[in-house]
């Protein structure tokens, strides 16, 4: 979805006036990033002690986010002409350190879980903590928070998922029948009907009473259903080797999406948008991976600069 998502450029030629693209745009965003950090509550682990987490995600966080923003930096000094937004250096390191840089969702996943770090034990055990935090959640979701400081605005937004992803990772366990249920064709069917006529109704009928969250649940719902029904086959298979890299792969995109957009639309004078759509994403996407898989994993520095061991 990322890479689907990111293949709809606004530079050189803004996709984003053609109306479906418009919408694909819409669609993915509402769902994307909520999954994101539904996914990151999920595998959030603290088993040993606060101080051994932090030193984790340091270096599985951190250290990826401030190496590829400098490099970011470079780049956009570098080929200033052929990127969306120019950037300098002193604007671009207090973005980097003030507002989340190019990779917000990494900054704020960081200070999520630092923060996250200092509670989850005792959440873990009450339910009645559960709840009220729950609460907490929601409600900081719906508040009009604008501050873009520390990303205060996205992580008050974007937490009520990581919350949901770290308690289906304990109900998941104590409730292991909800797999079965899960796994079921008839599910998948419902919730992708109920996704299609929320989403219609929420963009393009503008009903007031949905709520952006609304959409963003049932299309994390159905994508959590769909992903289990492939799990033991081919397709899922595959996605699941390319999961592997998927932080890579986040860090990779907008390198290649750089090449391709332009030799797409400054090269070869492409102005179709499916074509452009199409040809960014299977290019961005094999050129992302085969990056991670036989560049990156194979030098122990690299490695470390990309969040692995």
């Amino acid at each position: 979805m990322v890479f689907l998502g990111h293949a709809v450029i606004v530079y050189p030629i803004n996709l984003e006036n053609v109306a479906w693209c418009r919408g694909l745009v819409a669609f993915i965003s509402t769902v994307h990033m909520p999954l994101f950090f539904v996914v990151a509550g999920f595998c959030f682990h603290q088993k040993n002690t606060y101080g051994d987490m932090v030193q984790k995600k340091i270096q599985r966080l951190l250290i990826p986010y401030t190496a590829f923003n400098l490099m970011d930096m470079c780049c956009r000094l570098a080929f200033s002409k052929l990127v969306n937004r120019p950037c300098g250096i002193r604007e671009s390191l207090i973005k980097i350190v003030l507002h989340g840089g190019e990779y917000w969702f990494l900054y704020v996943l960081f200070l999520m879980c630092i923060l996250w770090g200092l509670f989850q034990g005792w959440v873990r055990k009450r339910i009645w903590l559960q709840v009220i935090v729950g609460i907490g959640a929601i409600a900081l979701n719906m508040l009009p928070v604008s501050s873009d400081i520390f990303k205060v605005d996205s992580l008050c937004k974007y937490f009520i998922f990581f919350y949901a992803g770290f308690l289906i990772q304990i109900y998941f366990e104590i409730f292991p029948e909800w797999k079965k249920i899960l796994d079921n064709t008839g599910v998948l069917i419902i919730g992708c009907l109920a996704l299609g006529m929320v989403f219609v109704a929420w963009y393009i009928c503008k009903v007031t009473f949905i709520p952006q969250l609304c959409v963003s649940v049932i299309g994390i719902f159905v994508c959590v259903v769909f992903a289990i029904k492939i799990c033991n086959i081919r397709p899922g298979l595959v996605l699941a080797d390319i999961g592997k890299y998927s932080l890579q792969l986040y860090l990779l995109d907008g390198y290649f999406l750089g090449v391709s957009r332009t030799v797409l639309v400054q090269v070869l004078a492409c102005t179709n948008p499916l074509v452009i759509v199409a040809g960014n994403t299977l290019f961005d996407l094999a050129g992302a991976f085969g990056t991670a898989k036989y560049v990156l994993m194979k030098a122990k520095v690299l490695r470390v600069l990309c969040g692995e061991k």
